[in-house]
C-alpha cells in the first residue's frame, strides 16, 4: 500500500517543511489541533486543498483566532457553584 499521508509536527518552530514528496500527486493540507483551538489559514500562495507536489515555494500562514478555556469551580465547604463569580482574563500575553 503506498504512503498516503505525510506529517510534520511544529511545536517550537514557525516552520513545517515538507520535501521529497512523490511527484505527480495532488495533496491537501490539514491541521491536527485540539478542538479548543480555532486555527485558520490567513495567507496562502496557492489553494491548500489542491496542492500539486510539483509546485515549489508554496507558503501558507496560519493563525489562532480563538481559544476556548473552560473549567468548573465549587465552594470549598458547600460543594456548590459560587454565586456571582467573576473570571478575569489577565496575563495571557496575547
Amino acid at each position: 500500500m503506498p504512503v498516503s499521508s505525510f506529517y510534520r509536527v511544529v511545536l517550537n518552530s514557525d516552520v513545517g517543511l515538507f520535501d521529497n514528496l512523490p511527484p505527480g500527486k495532488i495533496m491537501t493540507v490539514n491541521l491536527d489541533v485540539p478542538d479548543a483551538i480555532d486555527v485558520v489559514r490567513t495567507v496562502a500562495s496557492v489553494d491548500t486543498d489542491n496542492l500539486r507536489t510539483e509546485d515549489s515555494g508554496v507558503s501558507v500562514t496560519y493563525g489562532i483566532t480563538n481559544i476556548l478555556v473552560h473549567g468548573q469551580c465549587y465552594e470549598k465547604f458547600s460543594k456548590r457553584p459560587p454565586n456571582g463569580l467573576q473570571v478575569r482574563n489577565e496575563g495571557w500575553g496575547f
